[in-house]
């Protein structure tokens, strides 16, 4: 167990100087052994714990954090003299890179103190680390800035807070509750010149949108139109002109959107852009709102069953933190929402069957989604799910280049086989366009559509693909490297980076092995050529220099190797330990290479469109090359293994490439953003 506590101070720019961690995580790097746990103290800024300190030591120790050993958060502020004591009473949040790595910090600090709270992630606890401190320098400032305004006039500024505190809230929420920094407040704290009040003014003022903006996002994420929506406002107990003010605020925002509001507050008037609700008239309004924000903090807006719904979708807004999350959830249709938070999406992921590289970067975006609360059903082909660590749903698209050519319905009318997609918030489609027959709305995942690569596609369903396009220009999300300007034209094409980790800061030093692979989907005489020239490097009986070692696909292997050539296992641990790959450019093989440096390699001649665009592409931007023939291509291989500057241009070109895809994509398909038609 390693628990890091040190002090991270600003640097010359003021920003945190991270320097003496990545110090600390460099020296504890050469110690580490598998089965460790590594857990920071420290207050540090978010992302701190998983991209400084844990790639650091996965850097130095070779090991990988989560797997290997376990990597968490838990932020201490010890007031000196009383470390002891705060350890035993005070709270401890705690947040793991994995639910493993949570545990094991959290049953550490359970022998300490009773006071264990285990948050979702890591940044999750340095937020929380942060948020407390942070909201405690803003009270100190207001204070000492009323200290300046009172001392001018010679007055106790204890008594001035203490006479204060009755009229002031104790906890308001911006923009839903009374306002302590209202419109008033604000004209009061000009005239005392308190420029952090005017501040938190402003931003009560950019806070009173919010509920409409949680309606937005519902109706987006479930296709409603949100001119049709029915909204009712519970706002009991809104007596005063600034709660009014906020119950106003909302149906007028939601009003000018064309949605219908109405207001049920039975201590005052509704607000001139809703429609009053009597109390007779609350139950059958219920039923029939699309959408139910509850404003106030008021019993009364509880008194009614807000789960009686039409049988259709509904919203409930909790502004004021006062209803069971989970009972509303439970809900068939309900979504739950309060400040900062929304039911995580019903998200369906269908992975593209033509290649273990689609289903692999289907699963990465399915678990991405899951890790961020996302209830996400992956489906892959039967024999896929025993690859995968997750849960998955049986079901092929039969997508072969001979079924494009030839038309055939079970490969160009696939989704005719899919349930009812209709639960789901999200349908995202792995390189398969045909989704759109379904769901409009579905969002495309990769770098190339079929019909775009073949040539030879049949032509009634590519004049089909795209009138689809056309119709819905779908949003598309993939590796821009590897994308054709044509793909960019035909949909909303945004660029995520390669769908990996970066792992070449695991990688030895010193590599001296090769893969020589083909994949599923080669024309039969791109895999002869290469038959013939594995056969060839057979009967040498060592292999061509500068390699030690050749890995071979099992298909492509000759009965009798020799010792120095061995079967390829694809494992991490086999691409670390690669130079070069002389290799067909598929997504999933260009991924495996680019996340360790590894050269990439291909004969001119290639199979289909695909693979000639990212051979192209990736000899454009330094990360590989094309060579006349298999032999040419064995060749060059050789030639860049025996040199160390391009090993190293290499290594600095990939360093700079974008990874985490997945993460990227689950954080765009379910972004806390302003939604795209509306708030504008």
């Amino acid at each position: 167990m390693h628990v890091l506590a040190l002090e991270i101070g600003p640097d010359s720019t003021g920003n945190a100087d991270l320097n003496p961690l990545r110090a600390l995580a460099s020296a504890l790097g050469k110690r580490l052994r598998s089965g460790d746990t590594v857990i920071l103290c420290s207050p540090a800024p978010v992302g701190t714990t998983r991209h400084v300190l844990g790639e650091t030591l996965q850097k130095v120790s070779g090991l990988r954090a989560g797997a290997d050993f376990c990597l968490a958060h838990t932020p201490a502020a010890f007031v000196p003299g009383a470390a002891l004591a705060e350890l035993q009473s005070a709270a401890r949040n705690i947040g793991g890179l994995t639910a493993r790595c949570s545990g094991r910090a959290a049953a550490f600090w359970n022998m300490l103190t009773p006071f264990v709270n285990t948050l979702p992630s890591l940044e999750a606890a340095e937020i929380a680390g942060l948020a407390g401190p942070a909201f405690r320098d803003l009270n100190l400032a207001f204070a000492n800035e009323l200290l300046l305004v009172a001392d001018r006039h010679n007055i106790n500024v204890h008594r001035l807070i203490a006479a204060s505190e009755n009229g002031i809230p104790g906890a308001p929420i911006p923009g839903l509750s009374p306002a302590s920094v209202g419109a008033p407040a604000s004209m009061q704290a000009r005239m005392l010149g308190l420029r952090l009040t005017e501040y938190a003014a402003q931003v009560q003022g950019d806070l009173a949108d919010y509920p409409a903006l949680v309606v937005a996002r519902f109706a987006e994420r479930r296709r409603m139109v949100l001119k049709e929506l029915r909204v009712l406002i519970l706002a009991a107990g809104a007596r005063s002109p600034a709660e009014r003010a906020a119950v106003e605020a909302a149906a007028g925002k939601l009003n000018a959107f064309g949605a219908t509001s109405a207001v049920w507050n039975p201590d005052g008037p509704a607000a001139p852009p809703g429609t009053a609700v009597a109390a007779s008239d609350v139950p059958a309004a219920i039923a029939d709102a699309d959408a139910i924000l509850v404003l106030t903090q008021d019993r009364r807006n509880l008194a009614w069953d807000l789960s009686a719904g039409n049988g259709g979708v509904h919203l409930v807004f909790d502004g004021m933190a006062q209803i069971d999350r989970i009972k509303i959830e439970a809900e068939p249709g309900f979504v739950y929402a309060t400040l900062g938070y929304m039911t995580p999406p019903r998200c369906a992921v269908i992975a593209c069957d033509n290649g273990f590289g689609h289903v692999r970067r289907s699963a990465a975006v399915a678990a991405a989604l899951r890790e961020r609360g996302a209830r996400c059903d992956l489906f892959v082909p039967g024999d896929a799910s025993t690859r995968l660590d997750m849960p998955t749903i049986a079901f092929r698209t039969h997508s072969t280049p001979q079924g494009w050519r030839s038309g055939a319905r079970e490969t160009v009318a696939w989704p005719e086989r899919l349930p009812d997609l209709e639960a789901y918030d999200l349908v995202i489609s792995d390189s398969l366009p045909e989704i759109l027959a379904r769901r409009p709305d579905a969002i495309l995942l990769g770098h190339f559509l079929w019909t775009f690569v073949l040539h030879d596609a049949d032509s009634t369903h590519a004049r089909q693909v795209d009138a689809w396009l056309a119709a819905h220009r779908p949003r598309m999300l993939g590796t821009g490297l590897l994308a054709s300007e044509q793909l960019k034209s035909a949909t909303r094409y945004e660029d995520v980076g390669i769908f990996a980790d970066n792992e070449i800061g695991l990688c030895p030093s010193q590599r001296t092995e090769l893969l020589v692979s083909i994949g599923l989907g080669a024309e039969p005489a791109a895999t002869d050529a290469l038959r013939a020239v594995i056969e060839r490097l057979s009967r040498r009986e060592t292999p061509p220099a500068p390699f030690t070692l050749v890995h071979v696909e099992p298909g492509l292997l000759p009965p009798q190797p020799p010792a120095w050539m061995v079967p390829a296992s694809y494992d991490p641990a086999m691409y670390r330990r690669l130079v070069a790959a002389i290799v067909r450019p598929g997504a999933g093989t260009v991924t495996d290479c680019l996340a360790r440096a590894v050269w990439i390699v291909w004969p001119q001649a290639v199979d289909h469109e695909e693979i000639g665009h990212n051979a192209r592409a990736l000899q454009d931007a330094g990360l590989g090359e094309l060579a006349e023939d298999a032999d040419a291509a064995l060749e060059r291989a050789s030639r860049f293994a025996s040199d160390p500057k391009r090993i190293e241009a290499l290594r600095a070109r990939c360093s700079g490439l974008s990874f985490g895809a997945a993460g990227r994509v689950a954080d765009l398909v379910i972004k806390r953003g302003r939604p795209s038609a509306v708030l504008q």
